[in-house]
């Protein structure tokens, strides 16, 4: 039961981007509907953090910015300006 309350929680934080709040209320949710006697185990997961943590699997460069000197793609770094 574990497991499964585990890997829901996982599949939708890390594969549909819920937010870290919303995949522990849908995990919940689907396996006390898939297994009522999992209500022991659901009752013990408690969420310690932020619930509105969401993780960016695809980190967008920012903006505008130039690679800190002495970088690759930095032409101070190669001598030619």
């Amino acid at each position: 039961m574990q497991r499964s309350l585990y890997e829901r929680v996982y599949h939708h934080f890390l594969v549909q981007g819920s937010t870290l709040g919303e995949a522990v209320r849908r995990a919940k949710s689907e396996v006390l509907a898939a297994n009522p006697a999992a209500r022991p185990v659901v009752e013990g997961w408690s969420l310690i953090g932020d619930p509105a943590l969401r993780l960016s699997t695809r980190p967008e460069p920012p903006t505008g910015a130039s690679p800190p000197e002495g970088e690759p793609g930095d032409p101070a770094s190669s001598g030619r300006r």
